[in-house]
């Protein structure tokens, strides 16, 4: 494979890394390697440098985004939400539930907020280098089915109780639906549905998602029956 290619395949944190280490290789205050080695290096650090260039500069995915800064979410950070909606290992602290996603040779930790709304964040990852700090914002649609898996990991009830009692619980459970309205196609878009033991703590938790990221409008039905509705037309007027 071309190395522009093998390149194109890397993820940026890991471009970044590969990129030091070949900057450190050709430090003259080391002087490790042969003139030809070095130049290889040089050349690979470079090549790097452009790829990194070409991503800075591409259009940002309006799907892929913080949704605090509006910044192009890695993707690498997007697996790494992905990941943390399926793990069954969620840990309750004093801060909120916490998970470890192993991925791309890091250790990334998770976060939740204790106080029940808001995005899930990777909050740091650890690797042979040592540990980084991180603050990186998962979008509303991210943070809806960690909070489902968070949930059902510290569930200790339900896990214990039998799969046919669970289902004829979840039967007679209300069930939660969100919309956000879209104002580019003056419509009402379907953000998530929520029922079972928990629907009503997961409902509340994405409708504190949406609004700490000020994503619009809402509204919010319990069986078909409206829970509450924000009107589009006077939305953030009184603000």
């Amino acid at each position: 494979m071309p190395r522009s290619e093998h390149l194109a395949d890397m993820s940026t944190e890991g471009l970044r890394e590969q990129r030091d280490a070949c900057l450190r290789l050709i430090d003259v205050r080391y002087d490790r390697c042969s003139e030809s080695v070095t130049e290889y290096h040089a050349d690979y650090a470079d090549r790097i440098s452009d790829e990194l260039d070409r991503r800075n500069n591409a259009q940002p995915t309006p799907n892929r985004t913080n949704p605090l800064t509006e910044e192009p979410m890695d993707t690498t950070h997007a697996a790494v939400f992905t990941a943390a909606a399926h793990t069954t290992t969620w840990k309750s602290t004093n801060i909120g539930p916490t998970t470890e996603i192993s991925h791309n040779g890091y250790k990334w930790t998770i976060d939740l907020p204790a106080e029940g709304h808001g995005p899930a964040r990777i909050t740091g990852r650890h690797g042979y280098g040592g540990t980084e700090i991180l603050d990186i914002c998962a979008t509303p649609e991210q943070t809806a089915p960690i909070v489902e898996a968070a949930v059902d990991a510290l569930r200790p009830a339900a896990a214990a109780r039998p799969a046919h009692r669970r289902q004829r619980w979840d039967a007679t459970c209300p069930v939660y639906r969100l919309q956000r309205w879209d104002a580019f196609d003056e419509v009402w878009v379907d953000r998530g549905t929520f029922t079972g033991e928990r629907g009503q703590l997961n409902a509340d938790f994405a409708v504190g998602s949406e609004r700490a990221s000020d994503t619009g409008p809402l509204r919010m039905f319990k069986d078909g029956e409206v829970v509450f509705a924000d009107d589009p037309a006077t939305y953030g007027l009184d603000g």
